[in-house]
């Protein structure tokens, strides 16, 4: 008898399906040192620029080759700029110390400049952007020779000087130099510098903004948009990402980009914060080096690059596998699942609401759920309705009343917007989540909610905004049958 059961049990052990194994421990490893050690190795065996025999030109002798540029014209000029550029190597130190001698001739600053963009090597292009760069430093009396350096360095054609030119944009004050900063970086395939020339669009300065407006749909034009509106809403949606940049980006671009995610690990907030801006802001080989670094032993680092994918937005999506196997590590998964709601991507809501489940840290279970607000909870209604409870605690409790505010409609919201209204009067530093919840809801209403809409928005300035908000949705809750 014992015998028989023996095999009876065997047979089904057998015939069980396999159990799927566990996932490997989430890695963590020196991704960003390896990296830069490498690129660093690869950077020292490009060839070096080529270098006429000769010592290196006296700053009087490199003006007086300027001279010959400025005083001539047509074929003369070329020559005389051809000079300058066979000389190569050998005039950059003195075309560098020309870009900030103040008591000279402008013309021959404009030359030295035009020169240095000509002979396009690394040490020329980084005597531009540093020349550019001046402004952050320290007072600069002449803005237009930093816009004079931002419309030359196009001729350089060197993606690695995107890096700087992006940094560059965060400071810039003077929107001539804004206006070619944003220029440049187009030529370099970044459309960046959209956000920049559409606040000089709106801006007070006439010129200026008809300047911008004609670049601006310019650009859409090209790309088969109606305008600058259409424009900035593709660039945000990520309608462009697999026309940034070159393709493969190059090694000193590479290099570059890692050096700005080496920054995340910094204590000098600056430094932070700057890296931040413009890896944000940077293209399809910065996402794909923001992924792997969400492996990196360093937790900043890791915690940043989840966060600046979050920024990136659409733009990002790419990192949509890694950020779903970040899940994983709990000290990544908040930021992780954040991310993922602002990529856009609908294959990852099973996978946040999954998160939402009672064994996961509560930090986690929360984030989750403001992922869905943003991404929408098509799908995952019955992980969130439970959440509604009075017992849950408060802030999931919010959240989760926010996932479900985007699938309901204007006369469906019954205890999601009373919640979410409750969310907004409690806290106005946490009210921004909310508020975009609601403006998404009443986008999607269109024609009923438009008295709403309208009064909403004559709030946006309103010193009390969160609390006024709050009683315009109140009553509007409907409960649903």
């Amino acid at each position: 008898m014992m015998r028989g059961l023996a095999g009876v049990w065997l047979c089904l052990a057998a015939c069980a399906p396999a159990s799927k194994p566990a996932p490997p421990p989430y890695a963590l490893e020196p991704v960003v040192a390896r990296e830069l050690a490498a690129l660093e190795i690869e950077v020292a065996r490009e060839p070096a620029p080529r270098v006429q025999n000769g010592p290196a030109l006296e700053l009087s002798e490199a003006r007086d080759l300027l001279g010959a540029v400025v005083g001539s014209e047509g074929k003369l000029r070329l020559a005389a700029l051809d000079d300058l550029k066979q000389l190569g190597e050998r005039v950059v130190p003195a075309l560098r110390t020309e870009l900030v001698a103040n008591d000279d001739d402008p013309a021959l600053r404009a030359a030295a400049v035009e020169a240095l963009a000509e002979i396009a090597t690394p040490s020329a292009i980084d005597a531009l952007l540093e020349r550019l760069e001046r402004a952050r430093r320290e007072a600069d009396p002449e803005p237009w020779m930093r816009a004079h350096c931002a419309w030359r360095l196009p001729l350089a054609k060197a993606d690695w000087s995107a890096d700087r030119l992006l940094l560059a944009l965060k400071y810039e004050s003077d929107y001539e130099t804004v206006i070619w900063l944003a220029r440049s970086l187009e030529a370099n395939g970044s459309l960046a510098g959209v956000v920049g020339l559409d606040v000089i669009a709106r801006g007070p300065n006439a010129e200026r903004a008809a300047e911008a407006t004609s670049v601006l749909q310019a650009w859409a034009g090209a790309r088969g948009l109606a305008g600058p509106a259409e424009l900035l809403a593709a660039y945000h949606g990520g309608a462009f990402v697999d026309r940034e940049e070159p393709n493969p980006a190059s090694v000193r671009a590479r290099l570059a980009t890692w050096k700005r995610i080496q920054s995340l690990s910094e204590w000098q907030l600056r430094g932070v914060d700057d890296a931040r801006f413009v890896l944000v802001q940077s293209g399809p080989s910065a996402v794909d080096a923001l992924a792997r670094a969400l492996h990196d032993e360093n937790r900043y680092v890791r915690v940043h690059a989840a966060q600046v994918l979050e920024r990136m937005g659409p733009r990002a999506r790419a990192a949509v596998d890694p950020l779903l196997d970040a899940l994983r590590e709990r000290g990544l998964a908040p930021q992780a699942a954040r991310a993922l709601g602002r990529l856009g991507e609908a294959r990852a809501r099973p996978a946040l609401a999954a998160e939402l489940d009672r064994s996961r840290p509560f930090e986690v279970r929360v984030a989750a759920a403001r992922a869905l607000a943003d991404l929408g909870a098509d799908g995952v209604e019955d992980s969130l309705q439970p959440l509604l409870d009075p017992a849950t605690p408060t802030d999931l409790r919010y959240a989760s009343a926010s996932a479900l505010l985007s699938v309901r409609g204007f006369g469906d919201a019954g205890a999601e917007l009373e919640l979410v209204a409750a969310a907004i009067a409690a806290n106005a530093a946490e009210a921004p989540p909310f508020e975009a919840t609601i403006e998404r809801w009443l986008a999607r209403a269109g024609e009923p909610a438009a008295e709403l809409r309208t009064r909403w928005y004559e709030l946006a300035s309103d010193p009390e905004r969160p609390r006024k908000r709050a009683e315009l949705l109140a009553g509007l809750a409907q409960p649903r049958k």
